[in-house]
Parts: C-alpha cells; structure tokens; sequence
C-alpha cells in the first residue's frame, strides 16, 4: 500500500472508468469483464453513515463523477451538496497565484505482489474470483484497522488536541493493469479528508497520522494477503532476493521468477522501439545510424512509448496475457494453474499459533534488535510495520489474529523499550480523553521510544566530547601556509582541544581535505611519523581518504573486526613464544619465528597508540554503536578520534544521529568549515550554503541561473539523460542521478543500449544482478567488499568503478578501474551478485564525489533536503536538477491549487528533513514543545473552552436568538477552541 496526496488527481481514476455496465455478476471484475475501461468506484468506510444528513450512503455503491467532484473538490456531501465543515476555498494565504487549501484526500493504493498478479491474470476464472476476492478482503481488514487507529482530527485551539472519529468516507477504484497493459491488480482507495469527531462536526483528518502509519498499513496490507491467500487456496510464500539496498520480496513459491520478469515490460518498452526505429532507419538509408542518431531515436522511443494509459477490456488483457503466458511456461496456462492449485501447501487452513506468548516475546526480541540497529529513536507505527515483517512469514487463521498479535508485539517491545515522553497536563478534563484512557494532548501511537543501548551509547559519546584529557598538538592560527582563515583556526581548533572525540563540520565543497592534510602534516610532527590512521563508514570513502592524506584507512566495520580479535592474537602470541622456546631445530624455529612476527604485527596493525590521532571521515553516515566503541578505544589507548562530517547531508542507515549530537552540543565552538570553494560560480557557492540550511530563496537562485527544469517524469528523465550524453561525449566528468533505484535501474539499462547501438560497447553480454548486461567497454559499480580479489594497489570494494575490458564464456568479467590501473577478473558468481551497471547512480552512492557536471531528477516523493542538497553540490561547473512536477512532493499542510512547478516542489523537498535525531534530543524536543508557551497556551485554552462553552450557549438561547443562529455562531471559529 502506499499513501499519496489526492488533488485533482481523482479525475485520472474517472477518465478510465467505463460507461458500459457489462453483464451481471458477484464482483466488478466478473461485472465488468467485457467492458472497455475500469469499473466505476464504490463507496467504503463507516463514515459514510454521517452523509446525507445522517440518513447514510450505502457501502458498495457506486461513487458518481458528482460525487468526486463535491466530495473532493469542494468538501460536500456527495448526496446533498451541503459543507462538510469549512469550504476549502475559504483558505487563503497571500495572493491568489498561492493560494492553498487542505488536502482533498489521500490516495490509498492497495497493490497485490507481482506473483499474485500473473497468476490472477493467467487463471481461470473461479480461481481469478477467489484471487480478487482475497484482495478485496485483505483490503477492507486493513482499512478497518486505519478508521480505528489512524483515523483521527484535531479540534481546540491549533488542533492541539487529537480526537477519535467515526470513521472515514472513501472511494475505491479497481485497476486490472500497468500502464505497459502488464497484469497489476491494484485498487486505489481515496479517502475523503472530511471526518466526523465525538461532536458530530465535520473536520479534516490529521493527515500526520496517515504519514505517520503509511508503511505498517502497508505491511500489514501484505501479510493479511498472505493469510487469506494460503487459506483459500493453499499457496506458500517464499522470499526473493532483489539485489543490494533492496528488500527481498515476499512472493508465491509456485510462481516463477521468469514468469513474473516477464509480466514487467517497461524495462523493456524503450529498447523495443529503440530497436524498431533503428531498423526502420537502415532499410530507408542503406546504413547503420551513427551515434548521434541512435541517441535521437532513443529520446523518441522514450517519448513514444510513454503515451496516456489505454484502457482495455480484462476479457482483451486476459487473452494477451494468456498468449504471453504460454510462451514463458510452454503449456496453457489455466493447466498450468491447475497443477498449481493441485499441489496444495501444507500449511493450507493455518491453525491458530501454538504458543502465543513464545511467538510474542521472541517476535519482540527481533523487532527491538531490529530498530536499535537501524533507528536512534522509534514510535509504535514504527514497530507495527517491523513487527509485521518479522511475522510476514507465520501464517494466522484470521486477521483479528494478526492484529491480537501485532498489538501484543507492539506493547512488549514498549515495554522493553525506553519512552522519550515529556509529562502532560496534571489534570486532563474527561471529555478531552480518548477511549483508550489517554490524553487528547497526546497524539494516539505518537510516542517516541530508544532502547538503553543507544541512550548509554550516545551519553558516553557526550561525555567523552567534553573530556579533555586527549593528546593536543600545540599550533598557531596561521602555522598552516596555504590554507584559508576558516581552514586555519579549524586545525588550531582540532589540534589544541584535547577532546577525546572531536568534531569538524566540512561542508560540501570547503575544502575539508586540504584541512585535513594540514592537520596530519602537524600532528605527525608532533608525535612522530604513522600518528595519524583514518577511517570511514565504507571501504570506497577509506581508500579516498588514504589516497587523500598518505595515510593508512579502513572501513570502520573492518577495523573493530579485526581490534577485537586482540586477545585472542595475545593468546596465540605466548602460544608462539612457547613453541619458539621448546624448538629444537632451526627450521622450525625459523617458522615459528615468522608465525609470531605475523601475529605481533597484526596487533600493532590494528591497535590504537598513545597520542595517536584517528580521523573518521564520512562521520554523519556512521552509527552511534560504531562510534561509541571507537571513542572507548581511542580513550584507552590515549588518542583522540576526530569525526568528520556534515550534519546537513546523508545519515546513517544504521541508528545513528551521533555526529550531530557532538556537534550541536558544541554550539558555536564547533570547528566549521565555512567557506566554500568548489563551484566556479560565485553565486552558486552562496546558493548552496542557503540550500544546505533549508532556504527557500535559494531555489529562486537556482531558477534564475537556468539550473532547474520541470515537467512529468519521463520527460525530465529524458532530459537530464540527453544533458549527460552530451556532457561526458565533451570529455566531462558528469555524474547522473536520480533518487529512487527504479529510476537508476532504467537509466543504466537505456545507457548501456544506445552504446551498444553506437558500437561503443559489446552488443552481447553477461547478466547482472537485476537481469542487465554488461559487456567490453561498459562501466560497472562492484556492490561488495572482497578482499580475496587482489588488484595489485588495493582489492575490490563496494562503490568501486570499473570498466570491462574482457568477457569470458563463464561469466566472469576481466576488468579495470576507471582511470587505469591493474586488470582484476570478477568471478562470474560475484559478477551475477555483485555487479551492477554504472552509468546512473543514487545521491547514496555519489557523496563524496567531485566532478565537472551533474544531472539530477528530482522525483520528489519521499526526498528530504539532505538528498537534494548532496545531488546538487557534487560538481565543479554546474549542477542542474530535472523536477518531476507530476509526482509532487506530499505536503502535509496543503497542496496549492496551481500546479505543481520545479520550484513549488524543490520548497517542498527543502521542508522535508530526514536527518536522524539522537535519543538524547528527542528528549529535548519533546519537553520543549510539551511546556513551550504556545503549546500550553493552546492546551490550557481549550480545556477553558470546552468549560465555558456550554455557559455562553445558554446565554445565546436566553437572548432569544433562534436556534438556526446559535448554530451558526457555535460552528464558527470566532466562537472558540
């Protein structure tokens, strides 16, 4: 399931909708077999019995261009046309070209897995009903799930209290396909942001609850899914690797990975067309096309392929897709489905769970080990959507079990868990408690939790940032010949703190190695030549940082390793002693006496020494765990480990929020890089600075200097692809990026297809992990550490670029890195694993880059300000970016009623902050926004209305104004809370 914000965007969900009522049947999808187009929408959710007046609208029944039209255009009751509270054109805020208004909905899109889709669209038709059936099911379980602990509003003064509701008001459209005409079985469900409180009274839904609980409903979606299907029809699951940075997908055993790959032609679309117009092309010109054409006719097969989505029968899609099937399996598929159906799993009617409170607690062991691994801090939907992915693979008979479970789940990890709450209001009235107990002023399932072991980890790390009892190098400001002021008072800053663990903010583009390099020149001089020891989150940014400084770096992951295999070392070292002493003959001797000079060098290796300085480069992208333990290392030793980093760009995908826990506990002090020095362009190096910080005003900047395109995807897709081609044919260094791997993924493969066209690369090829190929002369990304393969100056890293300078029969793929160097040969079971192609990348995979050019597409859903800011900060000349207007960013406050534009959503993606926060700040956070004045203020006054309110109607009716007007005047906003 995923969570969009609904606009007009209601009006593409009519457009295929048909007009035809086809014949009779139970479901829509029997009802409208025949039919060109979608079936019309239907009604769901308890909401609907507070439309009409309170006379209801029947569930199920079909929803009426009408309908849409006033319900999520206008706020009105479909049936009557009278407000559902407040009109949202009543909302304004500045010139009517910015004008805004609440969100109109939220475009719930309830999709089967791939494997769930083929087999529906390949079965007969018994067996496509129970499938939809199953879908529909699992839908409506969790829709219920979200009206009883999602679906809330906000009421008293700045909504700052959170209520339950009645229930929500929705349309759900089913889709039978993919814009390709690919099976995809999917039903949008629109919920209406109008909802009834415990009053009566019509307001919006608290839409940061819908973000808040989109991927546990999403999760739980899945695995209900699951339940219905293996006990309806008996079918199991299994999960399927899909490559590096990606969830393995939970699919059904029984169908197979070339069946589903083959239902997936998008991937496929563009390279088809390509080929036909360049065939096209040489039978009327005699000759293959250069490389300039086949560029051409790609950006037109790109064009032409993308097209409006056609509407089609299901009777016309179920016999293409059966011709289809029968080329991939060889046989008919309605057999095939047979013998599917005939091996029924043995988990095919699931009993209730054996043990419930064993499945509980060890279900909570693995949920909470799971968040402290990768969140600093964690709330309730956080472990529902964890909890359902560690029980995705257990079988319930219902999904009242489920819940039951998760619920237990989500309570003992609670339980078990550290609650970051700021203390609430002493007395909270009754009619400001929900049915649960709980206060109101509490958002429901918006606690934040930690575990003890992040909260230890992140107090040592503070404590060992204020100790000064580390190694010092004395220095001047100005002893660092060549180095700008802010460089400068950085390495005096450093050099002479004494902090156990220090800090040093390097913005994009500042300068940070040269600083770095002054800083080791210093600290070598002081406490003696191999002083200084780098280290780094990944083993690509450790070999940068080596090659950068002249210092010996690795991964930090590597180097605890191998730190914590010292006692064991020490023991084998007396073991080598022994053996040494007892040895009669010289040979033997000589052998030992290699053995024990091995071990003695391995500890010295990766042992830390007084005065030695460690520097952790990339320190933002580091876990707290990590870093703690480095920091206990360095103070036992007596050294001093500097972190540094940018708190404004990525995180860490572990729990992290650490570096800039130091850094802000600095204040001021921190050490700061603050000039930046990498673009050419003066006004760029001032745009960034204010892009880094979230200012808006810097997206104008941007624009004015013709850096920012905009329109639908596939048009900037194109665009920023063509900007690169021409850059790196002019001998650039360019980069090309995109903030989603799907995007990556088609990018890589339209590359790799135009060069192959052109001659420039291997038309032939060996498959890659994603089911791409690489060929001679194709760039490719090692996704993996192996250390086993030797490239005379280092070993293959994840992050490596390389280009393939042979292929052999089996496989592998000879290959050297960029720039030169010695040949490696990747083992094919490496290369089928490991290796991905590497013309397109992620902002990921691209910070610490530095090159001429860069070309970014925005997408704009789900990008936060740190992504945005690392993509276009990674070149010298100029960084533009490619907006994608048709995927607007999800504002929580509102959508503008003008469309979207590159610099409307780039402002969006500036608000959006995903840096992770430390436990120790959430804290802080959250007891200063409980007893800040504007919170309290707001609480106390509502308390205040909700006492007095009842007296000043008395009033009005004792006035003798007429009970119409005392309506009025109580549904007002001038009347209170």
């Amino acid at each position: 399931m995923c969570v969009r914000y609904a606009g007009d965007s209601y009006r593409y969900l009519l457009d295929s909708v048909t007009t035809d009522h086809g014949r009779t049947g139970t479901s829509p999808m029997t009802r409208y077999y025949s039919a060109t187009g979608t079936p019309p929408g239907t009604w769901l959710g308890a909401g609907l019995a507070g439309l009409g007046s309170g006379v209801g609208l029947p569930a199920g029944s079909f929803v009426t261009p009408r309908h849409m039209e006033r319900l999520f255009r206008d706020a009105l009751d479909p049936t009557t046309g009278e407000p559902l509270g407040r009109s949202p054109h009543l909302y304004s805020a500045g010139t009517a070209s910015h004008s805004r208004r609440p969100v109109a909905g939220f475009d719930c899109t309830f999709t089967v897995p791939k494997s769930v889709s083929v087999l529906w669209a390949l079965a007969d038709d018994g067996t496509r009903e129970v499938l939809y059936d199953v879908h529909r099911t699992a839908l409506a379980d969790v829709l219920t799930v979200i009206e009883r602990d999602v679906a809330r509003t906000r009421i008293g003064t700045n909504g700052v209290a959170q209520v339950e509701t009645s229930g929500v008001v929705a349309a759900a459209f089913d889709h039978w396909d993919s814009r390709e005409n690919d099976p995809n079985l999917h039903t949008h469900v629109v919920i209406a942001n109008r909802v009834q409180g415990p009053d009566g009274r019509w307001r919006t839904l608290d839409s940061r609850a819908m973000h808040r609980a989109a991927v546990a409903m999403s999760e739980r979606y899945d695995a209900v899914l699951a339940d219905h299907l293996t006990s309806r029809l008996g079918l199991e699951w299994e999960y399927r690797e899909r490559g590096p940075n990606r969830n393995p997908a939970y699919e059904l055993s029984a169908v197979p990975s070339a069946l589903t790959e083959a239902f997936s032609r998008r991937a496929a679309a563009i390279g088809d067309e390509a080929a036909r117009l360049i065939e096209r092309y040489v039978a009327e010109h005699g000759h293959q096309p250069d490389a300039v054409t086949v560029l051409r006719l790609r950006q037109q097969a790109t064009l032409s392929t993308r097209g409006a989505k056609e509407a089609h029968s299901l009777a016309d899609l179920t016999d293409q897709w059966r011709v289809r099937g029968v080329a991939v399996l060889g046989a008919d598929p309605t057999v095939w489905t047979a013998r599917v159906l005939a091996s029924r799993g043995p988990n095919a009617r699931p009993d209730a769970v054996a043990d419930p409170a064993l499945l509980v607690s060890e279900t909570a062991e693995r949920a909470l080990a799971a968040l402290s691994r990768t969140r600093a801090t964690w709330t309730p939907w956080n472990v529902d959507a964890e909890v359902s992915r560690a029980l995705r693979a257990v079988r319930f008979p219902s999904a009242a079990e489920r819940d039951r479970i998760t619920y237990e789940v989500v309570a003992e990890v609670a339980r078990r868990a550290v609650l970051l709450a700021a203390p609430e209001l002493a007395v909270t009235p009754t009619s400001l408690r929900r049915s649960d107990g709980a206060s109101a002023f509490r958002p429901h399932r918006g606690e934040q939790y930690t575990s003890h072991q992040i909260l230890d980890a992140e107090a040592r790390l503070l404590a060992t940032g204020r100790d000064r009892a580390g190694p010092t190098v004395p220095i001047r400001p100005a002893a660092s010949p060549g180095l700008f002021d802010d460089q400068q008072a950085a390495v005096a800053d450093v050099a002479g703190s004494g902090r156990v663990v220090d800090v040093l903010v390097g913005p994009a583009g500042s300068g940070k190695t040269r600083t770095l390099a002054a800083l080791r020149t210093a600290w070598d001089a002081e406490h003696g030549p191999g002083s200084v020891t780098g280290l780094a989150p990944s083993a690509a940014a450790a070999d940068v940082l080596a090659s950068a400084l002249g210092v010996p770096a690795e991964n930090t992951a590597k180097w605890l390793v191998e730190h914590d295999q010292e006692p064991a070392r020490l023991r084998r070292i007396d073991q080598a002693r022994a053996a040494l002493h007892a040895a009669a003959d010289s040979g033997v001797r000589q052998q030992v006496q290699g053995h024990l000079d091995r071990l003695t060098a391995a500890v010295e290796h990766w042992r830390l020494r007084p005065g030695q300085l460690v520097i952790v480069d990339e320190a933002s992208l580091a876990g707290t765990l990590t870093l703690d333990r480095l920091a206990a290392c360095a103070g036992e030793a007596g050294a001093k480990v500097l972190l540094v980093g940018d708190w404004a760009q990525l995180s860490s995908i572990e729990a992290g929020g650490a570096f800039g826990l130091l850094v802000r506990d600095r204040g001021t002090t921190a050490p700061e890089l603050d000039g930046v020095r990498r673009f050419t362009q003066a006004w760029e190096r001032d745009a960034s600075t204010r892009l880094r910080t979230g200012d808006t005003t810097s997206v104008d900047t941007y624009a004015t200097h013709d850096r920012i395109t905009d329109g639908d995807h596939d048009r900037m897709v194109d665009a920023a692809y063509t900007a690169w081609v021409a850059d790196t044919h002019a001998g650039k260094s360019s980069l090309l990026l995109a903030g989603d791997l799907a995007t990556v993924h088609s990018l890589n493969e339209r590359a790799r297809a135009e060069l192959a066209a052109a001659g420039r690369v291997e038309t032939g090829g060996t498959t890659l992990r994603g089911g791409l190929r690489a060929g001679v002369g194709d760039r490719i990304v090692s996704r993996r550490n192996d250390r086993h393969l030797n490239t005379g100056r280092g070993w293959v890293k994840n992050g490596d670029r390389w280009t393939v300078v042979r292929r052999d029969a089996n496989g592998a793929l000879a290959v050297q890195r960029t720039g030169g160097g010695a040949v490696v040969t990747l083992p094919a079971a490496y290369v089928a694993e490991y290796v991905e192609l590497g013309y397109a990348t992620t902002a990921f995979r691209a910070q610490g880059s530095t090159v001429d050019t860069a070309h970014a597409i925005v997408t704009g859903p789900g990008m936060t300000r740190e992504v945005l800011y690392v993509m276009l900060t990674r070149a010298r000349e100029a960084n533009h970016a490619y907006v994608c207007t048709d995927r607007a960013v999800e504002p929580l406050q509102g959508f503008t009623d003008e469309p979207p534009t590159g610099r409307s959503v780039l402002a969006a993606v500036l608000r959006n902050v995903g840096a992770s926060v430390s436990a120790h700040e959430a804290i802080e956070n959250e007891r200063e926004l409980a007893s800040s004045i504007r919170t309290l203020g707001a609480e106390y006054e509502t308390i205040a209305h909700l006492v007095e309110a009842p007296r000043w109607l008395r009033a009005l009716a004792a006035a003798g104004l007429p009970e119409s007007q005392c309506a009025q005047i109580e549904s007002s906003p001038a009347f209170g809370a």
